[in-house]
Protein backbone atom coordinates (compact mmCIF):
# COMPACT_ATOMS: atom_id res chain seq x y z
CA UNK A 1 0.00 0.00 0.00
CA UNK A 2 0.86 3.67 -0.07
CA UNK A 3 1.97 3.67 3.55
CA UNK A 4 4.59 1.03 2.80
CA UNK A 5 6.06 2.76 -0.27
CA UNK A 6 9.72 3.73 0.15
CA UNK A 7 12.31 5.45 -2.03
CA UNK A 8 14.01 2.08 -2.49
CA UNK A 9 10.82 0.73 -4.07
CA UNK A 10 10.95 3.33 -6.82
CA UNK A 11 14.38 2.58 -8.26
CA UNK A 12 15.01 4.42 -11.51
CA UNK A 13 11.89 6.58 -11.12
CA UNK A 14 13.90 8.73 -8.69
CA UNK A 15 17.14 8.85 -10.71
CA UNK A 16 16.52 12.07 -12.66
CA UNK A 17 14.76 14.23 -10.10
CA UNK A 18 11.72 14.50 -12.35
CA UNK A 19 9.56 14.92 -9.26
CA UNK A 20 10.90 16.05 -5.90
CA UNK A 21 9.66 17.75 -2.77
CA UNK A 22 12.16 20.34 -1.67
CA UNK A 23 11.79 23.15 0.82
CA UNK A 24 8.83 25.26 1.88
CA UNK A 25 7.42 28.59 0.75
CA UNK A 26 7.06 31.58 3.09
CA UNK A 27 3.73 30.20 4.34
CA UNK A 28 5.31 26.88 5.32
CA UNK A 29 3.82 24.93 2.42
CA UNK A 30 6.02 22.16 0.99
CA UNK A 31 7.14 22.79 -2.60
CA UNK A 32 6.71 19.95 -5.10
CA UNK A 33 8.81 20.31 -8.26
CA UNK A 34 7.76 18.44 -11.39
CA UNK A 35 10.15 18.42 -14.35
CA UNK A 36 8.49 16.41 -17.13
CA UNK A 37 11.47 16.82 -19.48
CA UNK A 38 13.42 14.58 -17.10
CA UNK A 39 11.03 11.67 -17.69
CA UNK A 40 13.17 8.56 -17.87
CA UNK A 41 10.68 5.69 -17.83
CA UNK A 42 7.61 4.64 -19.79
CA UNK A 43 6.05 2.32 -17.22
CA UNK A 44 2.66 3.57 -16.07
CA UNK A 45 2.66 1.84 -12.68
CA UNK A 46 6.12 3.09 -11.71
CA UNK A 47 5.27 6.66 -12.67
CA UNK A 48 2.07 6.58 -10.63
CA UNK A 49 3.88 5.10 -7.64
CA UNK A 50 6.47 7.89 -7.93
CA UNK A 51 3.69 10.50 -8.02
CA UNK A 52 1.97 9.10 -4.94
CA UNK A 53 5.29 8.82 -3.10
CA UNK A 54 6.05 12.50 -3.80
CA UNK A 55 2.56 13.63 -2.80
CA UNK A 56 2.67 11.65 0.42
CA UNK A 57 6.11 13.08 1.14
CA UNK A 58 4.71 16.60 0.67
CA UNK A 59 1.89 15.83 3.11
CA UNK A 60 4.37 14.40 5.63
CA UNK A 61 6.45 17.59 5.43
CA UNK A 62 3.52 19.88 6.21
CA UNK A 63 4.00 21.60 9.55
CA UNK A 64 1.03 21.79 11.93
CA UNK A 65 -1.67 24.05 10.54
CA UNK A 66 -0.52 23.72 6.92
CA UNK A 67 -2.76 21.67 4.65
CA UNK A 68 -1.67 22.71 1.17
CA UNK A 69 1.39 22.47 -1.04
CA UNK A 70 2.93 24.53 -3.81
CA UNK A 71 3.57 22.86 -7.14
CA UNK A 72 6.17 24.12 -9.59
CA UNK A 73 6.00 22.49 -13.02
CA UNK A 74 9.10 23.26 -15.05
CA UNK A 75 8.45 22.64 -18.75
CA UNK A 76 11.98 23.57 -19.84
CA UNK A 77 13.05 20.97 -22.42
CA UNK A 78 9.63 19.29 -22.49
CA UNK A 79 8.45 17.70 -25.73
CA UNK A 80 6.15 14.94 -26.88
CA UNK A 81 9.23 12.70 -26.86
CA UNK A 82 9.50 12.82 -23.07
CA UNK A 83 5.79 13.24 -22.31
CA UNK A 84 4.20 10.61 -20.08
CA UNK A 85 1.63 8.31 -21.69
CA UNK A 86 -1.92 9.73 -21.85
CA UNK A 87 -3.09 6.97 -19.50
CA UNK A 88 -0.62 8.21 -16.88
CA UNK A 89 -1.65 11.84 -17.35
CA UNK A 90 -5.32 10.96 -16.90
CA UNK A 91 -4.67 8.89 -13.79
CA UNK A 92 -2.52 11.69 -12.37
CA UNK A 93 -5.45 14.08 -12.64
CA UNK A 94 -7.76 11.50 -11.10
CA UNK A 95 -5.39 11.01 -8.15
CA UNK A 96 -5.24 14.75 -7.50
CA UNK A 97 -9.02 15.11 -7.69
CA UNK A 98 -10.00 11.97 -5.79
CA UNK A 99 -7.30 11.62 -3.15
CA UNK A 100 -5.82 15.09 -2.64
CA UNK A 101 -8.71 17.52 -3.10
CA UNK A 102 -7.97 21.09 -2.06
CA UNK A 103 -4.30 20.34 -1.31
CA UNK A 104 -3.02 22.65 -4.05
CA UNK A 105 -2.21 26.03 -2.55
CA UNK A 106 -0.51 27.43 -5.62
CA UNK A 107 0.76 26.17 -8.97
CA UNK A 108 3.51 27.78 -11.00
CA UNK A 109 4.19 26.75 -14.58
CA UNK A 110 7.63 27.77 -15.81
Amino acid sequence: GVADLTAEDLGEELDTGKMVVQGHDRLGRPVLYMRPARENTRGHEGQIRNLVFALERAVALMPPGVEKWVMVIDYNGYSMFNAPPMKTSKETLDIFQSHYPERLGMALLV
